[in-house]
């Protein structure tokens, strides 16, 4: 009778939900180096930040990521906003 509960609590933890499955793609194309336009990374970091739950390592990550993008169309107020975000 443990092993019906175990496998159904794995399954929950191991198993993410479909925010998830996007959250991973939004990350995917606000950290990509390659292949991914800057206005498309500009909009996939805009949607992680704001999408309440990443994690506080992937938060800071497209914090700066899109403060260097900022940074890149010499938006330097958007790029500092970003950038003091990230450190707090």
């Amino acid at each position: 009778m443990i092993f019906p509960a175990v496998g159904a609590i794995v399954a929950v933890i191991v198993l993410p939900p479909a925010a998830t499955a996007q959250q991973s793609d939004e990350q995917r194309q606000c950290f990509a180096r390659e292949g991914v336009s800057p206005e498309q990374r500009l909009a996939a970091c805009t949607a992680l930040i704001d999408s309440g739950g990443a994690t506080p390592q992937s938060l800071v990550g497209a914090l700066i990521s899109r403060g260097n993008i900022y940074l890149r169309k010499r938006d330097y107020g958007g790029a500092i906003h970003d950038y003091d975000w990230a450190i707090e």
